[in-house]
Formats: structure tokens, sequence, C-alpha cells
């Protein structure tokens, strides 16, 4: 698949180069999919609605995914054949939400290597020149249209006008996820035949027990494989949204292709635009608050963890094959993204965290302690579902596809800590 858009790419690039200039602050809006569309030369005879069909159907003895290179592909001599071909070759349009944050700019530096030659609009808040030219710097065939995950119009808009969505952003703002499955809709509609793809990154605290971080003396580990969101826990954190992208994955009529990503504790220093993770910063800001590290209940608790890089690696690998036609999706198309090392209870990791803070003096006292009422009831059954509960996964589909989290090996959640900590505070 990657070889077979290396002659693309310069194109693309030259053309982004062009269609991405900014003024100041003043934000060019990416092209819409009839502006793509019309930049297609087509044979007469051919509307945008049946063009592809007609390429298919004449230009390709067998389906595309059977082409693993272009040296595979079937000759053609004459000059309408060739250009056929190029076109069967355009990239898919993604709409990215998240790309700016820890796990989706990870995400975006290994697309960009990868797939440079994919276009991708971002969803950015206040895309500043600066703003941009950091999302330029990772991928150079990217733009940005603004809005927040309550811009629901433009979030729809942008939804319909492409061919992928990847959503790393918020994994329980309901409002933009009904938002995008509106858009798909209405691309799904639009192409028939044709329909869209959706990967939404969630998280493992749909499988959470709710421990309240007492000790437990049997915890379940639930596969992906046969996963049934409607069999966990229903007051669990995420399902609000999940369960409806699941459904939509589902029906036959107006067909969207559904994934679901459930990442478990991501650490580690990223590549990215947002560097840290966001319960490191979130734990940061709780400690120097109180003057002590601390856990929700005894802090027994633990889950599996990631390391942010096999995290994006894994997002990368079920794109590709979904690119390929081998992922599953919908009723099956469930991966968890976590690794098998070993699990650190919530007392483990924020005594070293304490720790660490008490030795550069920003707090007084040393290790953990469980965390006082005014920092845990406000949050409610959402904190003691996610800090207080177990959470134990295999991430088998990812397996399957032969994905290894070998960065998680080298570097332990725990030896990850000082550097994290060092970086964190520089952000904040």
């Amino acid at each position: 698949m990657e070889r077979m858009f290396e002659g693309y790419c310069l194109q693309t690039l030259l053309h982004t180069l062009v269609e991405t200039a900014t003024t100041g602050d003043k934000l060019q809006p990416p092209p819409s999919r009839a502006e793509e569309d019309s930049r297609r030369p087509r044979p007469r005879g051919h509307s945008s609605g049946n063009f592809r069909d007609h390429l298919l159907r004449e230009f390709n003895p067998k389906p595309l995914d059977q082409y693993h290179d272009l040296d595979d592909y079937p000759v053609v001599t004459d000059m309408y054949s060739n250009r056929a071909l190029s076109l069967l070759m355009m990239p898919p349009r993604i709409f990215m939400l998240g790309a700016t944050g820890y796990l989706g700019s990870e995400f975006l530096v290994l697309l960009a290597h990868t797939f440079p030659g994919y276009p991708v609009v971002a969803l950015l808040r206040e895309p500043t020149s600066q703003r941009i030219a950091a999302l330029s710097a990772i991928h150079p065939n990217i733009t940005a249209v603004e809005g927040t995950l309550d811009s629901g119009d433009v979030i729809q808009r942008q939804a319909a006008e492409a061919d992928i969505v990847i959503n790393a952003a918020s994994s329980d703002h309901s409002p933009s996820v009904k938002a995008i499955l509106q858009g798909l809709e209405k691309s799904s509609l639009a192409r028939p035949g044709q329909p869209p793809l959706y990967i939404h990154v969630s998280g493992c605290g749909i499988v959470s027990d709710d421990a309240r971080g007492e000790p437990v003396e049997h915890v379940q580990e639930w596969s992906d494989i046969g996963l049934d969101l409607n069999k966990c826990p229903p007051t669990n954190m995420h399902l609000e949204c999940d369960i409806p992208i699941t459904k939509a994955g589902t029906r036959t009529d107006v067909p969207i292709r559904t994934i679901i990503l459930y990442p478990g504790q991501i650490y580690g220093v990223g590549e990215g635009i947002q560097k840290t993770t966001l319960w490191l910063r979130i734990f940061l800001d709780m400690t120097k608050k109180v003057g002590h590290a601390g856990t929700w209940g005894p802090g027994a608790n633990s889950m599996n963890n990631i390391h942010v890089r096999d995290a994006a690696e894994g997002m990368l690998v079920v794109l590709k094959a979904a690119l390929e036609g081998k992922a599953d999706e919908g009723a099956e198309g469930h991966y968890f993204l976590t690794s098998m090392e070993r699990k650190v209870s919530y007392r483990e990791w924020t005594q070293v965290f304490g720790d660490i803070l008490h030795t550069k003096g920003i707090i007084k006292e040393a290790g953990t302690r469980p965390m006082p009422p005014e920092v845990v009831e406000p949050l409610g059954h959402y904190g003691w579902s996610l800090l207080g509960g177990n959470q134990f996964t295999k991430p088998e589909r990812l397996a399957r596809l032969g994905w290894v989290p070998k960065h998680s090996a080298e570097l332990s959640l725990l030896d990850s800590l000082p550097a994290a900590i060092d970086v964190a505070l520089e952000e904040f």
C-alpha cells in the first residue's frame, strides 16, 4: 500500500503548501469533497457518483487489495488507462479529532511517516499560525478547521466529507460522537458501496470492577475477542459513546465501518505536540494542591499499562489492516490497546511519584496516602470507576495482526516517571 502512493506524495505536498497558506492567524479552510472531486479528470458520460465504480469495473481485473505493490499492478499502455489508475490511487481523506493531544499527535507522527500523502483535516481550537505550524511540522499534508468538540455542525460537515474519521479526543463526549456518526451517515449515503471508516479511541474503563481501591481476591480479565459491551458493568465510563458507535457499525443500511480502541494506562514522554499523559498532569495538579501524592481508597487497584509509542503504533496497525480489508469491524471491531507487562498498583506508582516530587522540593510529604474527601468526592462515580477500579485486559486482536508492544517491554511505567515528571513540570 505504501509503495503505491510514493509517486503521489511530492505532488500532494506541493499542493498542500499552497492550500494551507495563512496570513497571520487567518485560517484557509480545507478543500471540500466536491472541490477535490472537481480536480479529477473524468471520461465523458460518467458522473462523480459512479465514476470510481466505473474505474474499478473497467480497469481492475482483480480487487485492489490483492495488489501488493506497483510491480504487481495490471499493465496498461494507453494514456486514458494510466490516468484512471492514478485516480484510483487517490489517497483517502482523513478527518481527525485530538490531533494535538498526547496520543493523537503521537499517532500523527507515525501517520506522516507511513502515509505522508494522505490529506488530514484536524479539528483545532484556536487555530493560530503557531498551532498550525506545530501540526504542519509533524505532518506535511495537514490543514485545520476551527472548532471544539461542541462544534456539532463543523464536526458533522467534516465527517461527511471524509473517507476516514479518527477520534483521539475525549472518549466521553457524546455530542461530538453523535455529530461524527451523523456526518458519516451522509458520507455513506453520498457514496454507495464505499462506507466510511470511523476509528474511535475509548478506554479500558469500560471493564472497571469499581473496587474502590480495595484489595480484590479475583479480578476478571477481559479479552477483546467476543467482547460484548452490553455485558460490561452498565454504569462504567465510555459506554455511552461506544455502544452507539458499535450499533452504527453493525447495520446493513447506510453502513459505517467502525473500530474502537481501548488503551490502558498510557505513559512515557511522547514525540508529538503534547508530551505527557493527562492522568500524570491531573495527579501532579492534585498533589501540589493537597501537598502529598495519593490514591482513591487504599490504592490496591491496578490496570494494564502501555507506552505511548506502542499505543500509537497499535493505532497505525489497525488503520493499515482496515485499509487492506483485514481488520475486525463493527460488532467484532473492539481492540484492547494494552501491554501484558507487569501491572502496577496505584499505591505503588503514586509512592514513587510522591517520592520524586518530595525530592524536588515540590511537596513536603514523601510517599502516598489516600486522597482526602475534598479531592475524591467532586469526581463521584467517575473518579471511583476510573481511578479506584481494576481494569484487566488481553489485547488478542492486535496480537493477531502482529503488533508487539516493544517499547513497553523496554521502559516500564515506574522507570518512565522521572523523565515524564520533568517534562510535565515544564508544561505546567
